[in-house]
């Protein structure tokens, strides 16, 4: 499921941008598949949300902007509607309310609730405990990015650098969706097949840095 997943969210982010910087004429059907098929990658991948959603709501404002395209906006909206009928599927087939799977309790994730009093015990300087109270928190950010494993720290803190200076916005919004993903890997499992999404868009964005390094600095000279 992950190949199928991950290719249909980069195709279709990959025409978004073509679309933008080339104002290409697409008709309305593409704006229904683009939702519809962003519904499939969320359906076979729901880890893959906060990215699909993010794409969604940014071709949204960029169609809403235009003032020309509430159709299309509307079309996309219609074909991504189809993750509603999610919990309907999972209420007449398991007999349990659930938005996607009850398989997230068989993972290593972390609570929500967890990270957060993590957050207010370092504010408040209650760190004495902290390897004891957060064990399994703290395994998984290693299994994320282990201390040692200094390309990932680099290639990561790279796309932090990209979102906070002056970039194209389509760049920096390949850097949120990346981190968004990265926040799921964390989440739920930072490493394994959980985290492919992350790490492609990672990679993206450093080879958009060594491209730019090289244009801006390196070929000058």
């Amino acid at each position: 499921s992950e190949p199928l997943a991950i290719f249909l969210f980069l195709f279709f982010f990959n025409l978004i941008i073509n679309n933008i910087k080339n104002k290409f004429v697409i008709n309305l059907p593409f704006y229904f598949l683009f939702g519809f098929l962003l519904f499939i990658t969320v359906a076979v991948r729901p880890n893959y949300l906060p990215a699909s959603l993010f794409l969604i709501l940014s071709m949204s404002i960029y169609l809403l902007k235009s003032k020309k395209y509430l159709k299309q906006f509307l079309f996309i909206i219609l074909g991504f509607s189809f993750l509603l009928f999610l919990p309907v599927h999972n209420y007449y087939y398991g007999d349990t309310l659930l938005f996607f799977t009850s398989g997230v309790s068989k993972l290593n994730y972390i609570p929500l609730s967890t990270w957060f009093n993590l957050f207010f015990d370092i504010l408040s300087f209650n760190i004495i405990n902290i390897k004891d109270n957060y064990g399994p928190l703290l395994s998984n950010l290693n299994r994320w990015i282990q201390p040692d494993e200094i390309h990932y720290i680099i290639t990561f803190s790279i796309v932090t650098l990209i979102l906070i200076t002056k970039h194209k916005l389509y760049v920096k919004s390949i850097s949120i969706m990346c981190i968004l993903q990265h926040l799921v890997c964390i989440y739920l499992v930072p490493d394994g097949r959980y985290a492919y999404l992350a790490w492609i868009l990672t990679f993206i964005i450093n080879i958009y840095f060594l491209n730019y390094i090289y244009i801006t600095y390196l070929k000058k000279n």
